[in-house]
């Protein structure tokens, strides 16, 4: 299990925070609702206690778990082992306490607040439409592709302004890919989907992109990040290749690099070639 007894009841102190880190099958799970149940046998009301996961899935397995919990301190015997005698005894609590201040819990799951990040991040734009500026009626999009492509059109249709700086931006991509809008829409919704491994940390949308400008750090480990995809790249090339092919490739490149006159050719670089080029990305260019 994740830990001895006494780190296990450590962590349950409801004054004090922890994190927990365990491989998976370790208990983590168990120990949430451990401490979920402490807490809420010591609230005035089961409204006060916070629980958010990350899926919808995690959330509905907790709140049946922490009410089979509840159940098994009603109907069952205290259990044998160390960690479901501790659960039982803590949801032994829960019941009094519910008893106590009549919450019924039974009856009414969803007084349980076992949510997600999401939801719970929704309720508080609706409980603050002014101060949040996002007014009513948000719904949590679980597949937000439609919404990407709509985002993608509605950013193509700045090509055809003339007066909008970002329309500049936008004609510039188009021709860089063959003036083809169902690609570009292709590559934005790709970007929206993936925005956290790329979106600027020190960006505000309330400002113009073109006035921040990159420091000497963060420009070196962007380009160390780019250079390790492209060196990535250039490893899955080289696997397709055998070492038989390899060696024929080497030499046709090596004769082709010797007969080219013209020094500022492509193919020049490959004259001097002494066997196939590695995947670093200093030889990129071979």
């Amino acid at each position: 299990m994740l830990a001895d007894e006494k780190i296990r009841k450590q962590a349950l102190e409801q004054d004090k925070s922890f994190i927990v880190q365990a491989p998976a099958g370790s208990g983590k799970t168990e120990l949430l609702i451990q401490r979920y149940l402490k807490l809420l046998g010591l609230a005035n009301f089961p409204e006060e206690i916070l629980a958010m996961t990350f899926t919808r899935k995690a959330a509905a397995e907790m709140k049946k778990r922490i009410f089979s919990a509840l159940t098994e301190a009603q109907t069952c015997q205290q259990p044998d082992q160390s960690h479901a005698r501790f659960t039982w005894e803590l949801a032994q609590k829960v019941l009094k306490q519910d008893k106590s201040r009549e919450w019924n819990l039974m009856n009414n799951p969803a007084r349980l607040r076992i949510v997600t990040i999401d939801s719970f991040c929704s309720s508080l734009t609706r409980r603050m439409p002014l101060l949040s500026g996002m007014g009513a009626g948000l719904d949590i999009q679980e597949n937000a592709r439609s919404l990407y492509r709509e985002t993608a059109k509605n950013i193509l249709n700045l090509a055809e302004s003339e007066t909008n700086p970002y329309g500049v931006l936008v004609r510039n991509i188009l021709r860089h890919i063959d003036n083809s809008k169902e690609d570009f829409i292709n590559r934005i919704v790709q970007l929206l989907t993936k925005r956290d491994q790329w979106m600027i940390s020190f960006f505000d949308p309330r400002e113009n992109l073109e006035r921040h400008s990159l420091d000497k750090e963060y420009r070196k480990k962007m380009e160390h990040t780019l250079a390790g995809l492209v060196q990535s790249r250039l490893d899955e090339m080289r696997d397709l290749f055998t070492v038989n092919v390899q060696k024929r490739i080497w030499k046709v490149a090596n004769y082709s690099g010797r007969n080219i006159d013209n020094t500022s050719h492509p193919c020049a670089c490959l004259a001097d070639l002494q066997n196939f080029p590695d995947t670093t990305i200093g030889s990129l260019e071979i």
